[in-house]
């Protein structure tokens, strides 16, 4: 009985340590694989919404409810911006951590987060995304938390201050 209770008061106080946002019910994901600073720029065949042509630097994620992603346009499904975000393949399992120059990951000026993640779970930190544009690796910044939620990560993203900024992934 002692080693049951034992059990039970570790389970409860290390499920406890977990936020409320690593739980699959708080976050939407980020998973398209133009994200991913690993993607070469000409495989990225998003379209321009204008004209139906490719343009290779320029996505955001679409799969799941429409503009959840928080670019540009990050309403959310219930208008519940901002809002907790988890990174998942093929976008990878994290945003990066160093500034990737312009006109990569899907987007003109894509964004890397300045500043260790989190290294014991259930931790959260608040770090800055900076956007990296025109020669310059801190054009545009956002504000973001991030929670160590064990086996992953989750952000709490702002929609980019401009509507050519984008967030950057890496496995």
């Amino acid at each position: 009985l002692a080693l049951t209770s034992l059990f039970l008061l570790f389970t409860s106080c290390f499920v406890s340590a977990l936020k409320d946002e690593c739980s699959s019910w708080t976050y939407y994901t980020l998973d398209s694989a133009h994200r991913n600073i690993e993607m070469a720029e000409e495989s990225t065949p998003c379209l321009n919404n204008f004209d139906g042509v490719p343009i290779d630097w320029w996505c955001t994620d679409t799969s799941g409810y429409h503009n959840t992603s928080p670019d540009w346009n990050m309403a959310g499904i219930w208008g519940d911006e901002p809002s907790w975000f988890r990174v998942m393949p093929p976008a990878g399992t994290q945003l990066i951590s160093k500034a990737p120059g312009e006109k990569k990951c899907g987007t003109m000026a894509a964004g890397w987060v300045d500043g260790a993640h989190p290294e014991v779970e259930g931790e959260r930190v608040d770090r800055v995304v900076y956007f990296d544009f025109d020669n310059n690796s801190k054009y545009n910044q956002a504000p973001v938390k991030i929670t160590h939620c064990g086996d992953y990560f989750v952000y709490f993203l702002e929609e980019a201050p401009e509507w050519d900024l984008g967030y950057c992934t890496s496995y």
